[in-house]
C-alpha cells in the first residue's frame, strides 16, 4: 500500500514536498486508484534511480523534463505542470520517447476522415467559450488582474487544446484549423489554440509525448470533465483504450522492478 511519507522522505526540498502532498491528495480525490499507481511509480523510479529529482527554479524560462539529467525542472509550483512533466519522465523510462505505431495508425486514419476536423473545430469553439467564462469569474477585483495562471480549470482547456495541436502537428496553435464545405464556398475556421506549434513538432517529433502528458494530466486532475469526455468520444474508443493502456503501462511497476527495490526497504 502506497504511503506518501515514503516518497516525501526522498525529496528534501520543502517546497517540493508541499507540491507532492497537494498533488497526491488532489489526484486521490479525483481518481484514487490511478493516483496511487502514479505516485507508487514515482517512488519506485526514485529508489531505482536516485539521480531523479524535482527542482524548483522560478527564473527558468519554461518547466521541462530533462532526460539527460533525469530531472524535472519547474518554474512554478503548479500541479498540472508537475503532472505533465512527470508523465514525460515515466514515458521516457518506459520507451525512450519512441513514437508507438498505434499513434501513427490513429493519426493517419483520423486526419483522412473529413468530419473529424469539423468535430474538433466545434470542440475548440466550446473550449474558447469556457475559457472566456472562466476568465470572467477569475478576475481578482482587488488588483484588477486575472488569476487564471493557477486555475486547474483553465489548465484542462489548455491540455485539451494541446492534445488537438499534437494530432495536427502544431497547426491548431500556429494557424488554426479550417474545414471547407460546399465546393469551397463555405469554410469553418477555429481560433488559434493553446499548444506547441508547428516549429516545435517539426523539430522534436514529440507529438505523441505531448498528447500523452496532457491526457494523463487530465486523468489525474479531472477525468470526468465534460469537454474531456467529448474529446475522447471524437478520438474514438480504440485510440482512447490505447491511451488508457499506455497510461497504466508507464505508471505500473513490474514484478522484477518491485524485487529490485527490496534492498532499499
Amino acid at each position: 500500500m502506497f504511503k506518501i511519507e515514503e516518497l516525501l522522505s526522498l525529496f528534501p526540498n520543502e517546497e517540493i514536498k508541499k507540491l507532492l502532498i497537494s498533488s497526491y491528495y488532489l489526484a486521490k480525490e479525483q481518481n484514487n486508484d490511478f493516483a496511487n499507481t502514479v505516485f507508487s511509480q514515482l517512488l519506485l523510479l526514485k529508489r531505482l534511480n536516485p539521480q531523479i529529482d524535482i527542482i524548483f527554479i522560478p527564473s527558468k524560462e519554461t518547466s521541462c523534463f530533462d532526460y539527460n539529467e533525469d530531472k524535472i525542472y519547474l518554474n512554478e509550483l503548479y500541479i498540472p505542470t508537475f503532472f505533465h512533466e512527470l508523465t514525460h519522465l515515466f514515458s521516457y523510462h518506459f520507451a525512450y520517447f519512441e513514437m508507438p505505431n498505434e499513434f501513427s495508425y490513429f493519426k493517419n486514419k483520423f486526419l483522412t476522415e473529413k468530419d473529424n476536423t469539423s468535430l474538433i473545430i466545434y470542440l475548440l469553439d466550446l473550449c474558447q467559450k469556457r475559457r472566456m467564462q472562466l476568465l470572467k469569474k477569475e478576475i481578482n477585483f482587488e488588483n484588477n488582474e486575472l488569476n487564471s495562471t493557477h486555475s486547474p480549470h483553465i489548465s484542462i482547456i489548455e491540455d485539451i487544446e494541446d492534445i488537438i495541436d499534437s494530432i495536427y502537428d502544431g497547426k491548431s496553435s500556429t494557424i488554426g484549423l479550417t474545414t471547407i464545405r460546399n465546393n469551397e464556398r463555405l469554410s469553418n475556421k477555429s481560433q488559434k489554440s493553446a499548444g506547441h506549434g508547428c516549429q516545435y513538432f517539426s523539430i522534436t517529433k514529440y507529438q505523441f509525448e505531448e498528447l500523452l502528458a496532457d491526457y494523463q494530466t487530465i486523468k489525474l486532475i479531472c477525468p470526468n470533465d465534460e469537454l474531456f469526455l467529448l474529446l475522447k468520444k471524437i478520438l474514438g474508443e480504440e485510440f482512447v483504450a490505447f491511451l488508457d493502456k499506455r497510461c497504466q503501462e508507464i505508471s505500473n511497476s513490474s514484478l522484477e522492478e518491485d524485487k529490485a527495490i527490496d534492498k532499499y526497504i
